[in-house]
């Protein structure tokens, strides 16, 4: 009976010690792996110039009505049958037969567009594990060589470790400015940081790309190309983002140049009716009506939805919102803005395009 005690008494000083050394062992190795995240992290200057890529060198030769498009492509991963964990989901990528369906058909899209003098395109991935490694950014530029185009990382992470079962791994991704005219500069503006440490690590840079491009007359189109915090509840989070982008926007305003900021807002616009669509809205934040002074133009189609849930695949009952909109300085006029319906086919948003003209003197 003493010696069974005694053997006991072993085996539980065996467990616990053992146990002990496996707790150490996980907490060094989540520790190592902070630290290598934390030693590699993604640390963009506040305002960085941009490499210009094409052959196009000819700039705006004379006035007259502009074309603009703005794209999420959701790194082509984020087509109708999709859903995905953040948004409450159960997947986290497409399989790589999807993914390239998909993609194909976002190129696809744009080649048939290739008409119109700016693309806006956000969530263009260029070394990613969920894109299957395809830097989407030379395959986009060498499919429309028409085009001059800039690009702007906003998200470089070498693993993202959610979810556990199937992590998202490594992600490279960032924004794209394209035009069919050459622009005189582009730079990468930094937006503040909205997440707390340690979930800042592993979460997007947010950034805004303006290109300057001459007008006749010494005047100048200043091009912003938005992609704003998504999964921020804080609404004072958000206006951080804002109060940068309302003062870029102001600045180039008061030198006399023509400004607009397009892209995914990801917030309503102002005004926005959420009854207007007919499954609801998914979002539930609105930019303030005092954003920016009432002179400026919100460009946005308000029955139709730009965006929508990820938290089932598409269908008649999955919720949308409008977050993919223009913000138009006073001295320009928009002739057209339309949402170009694909029912959300390649990408979890829709494709927004507007036609505008300057009022030159």
């Amino acid at each position: 009976m003493k010696l069974s005690r005694t053997i006991s008494k072993k085996r539980l000083f065996a467990f616990f010690k053992w146990s002990v050394r496996i707790i150490v062992l996980i907490v060094a190795v989540f520790l190592f792996f902070i630290v290598y995240i934390q030693v590699t992290d993604y640390r963009p200057h506040e305002q960085e110039p941009l490499e210009l890529r094409g052959l196009r060198q000819e700039p705006v030769q004379k006035t007259r009505t502009f074309s603009i498009l703005t794209w999420n492509i959701g790194y082509g991963g984020l087509g109708s049958e999709m859903d995905f964990f953040y948004d409450g989901g159960e997947q986290v990528r497409s399989d790589s037969s999807t993914y390239k369906k998909y993609f194909n058909g976002i190129t696809d899209f744009l080649v048939s567009h290739d008409s119109i003098d700016i693309i806006l395109l956000q969530e263009v991935d260029r070394n990613s594990r969920r894109s299957y490694y395809n830097n989407q950014v030379h395959h986009i530029i060498k499919t429309l060589p028409a085009y001059n185009a800039v690009f702007a990382k906003n998200y470089d992470v070498p693993f993202v470790p959610l979810p556990l079962a199937n992590p998202l791994g490594k992600v490279e991704a960032g924004m794209m400015t394209m035009a069919s005219f050459r622009p005189m500069m582009s730079y990468r503006f930094a937006l503040p940081q909205t997440h707390n440490w340690p979930e800042s690590l592993f979460m997007l840079d947010r950034a805004v790309v303006m290109s300057t491009f001459p007008l006749p007359g010494d005047k100048e189109l200043v091009v912003m190309n938005i992609h704003n915090s998504a999964y921020v509840e804080d609404a004072k989070e958000r206006r951080k983002e804002l109060r940068v982008i309302k003062k870029l926007a102001q600045q180039e305003y008061q030198k006399g140049n023509y400004v607009i900021a397009g892209g995914d807002w990801n917030q309503n616009p102002p005004g926005f009716k959420p009854k207007a669509l007919p499954a609801g809205d998914k979002v539930g934040f609105t930019l303030p009506k005092d954003f920016i002074s009432p002179e400026w133009q919100w460009a946005y189609m308000g029955g139709q939805p730009t965006n929508r849930s990820l938290k089932a695949p598409f269908g008649k009952d999955v919720k949308t919102t409008i977050i993919d909109f223009f913000l138009v300085s006073p001295n320009l006029q928009v002739e057209e803005i339309r949402v170009m319906n694909q029912h959300f086919k390649n990408s979890d948003h829709e494709p927004v395009y507007m036609s505008f003209s300057p009022a030159l003197q």
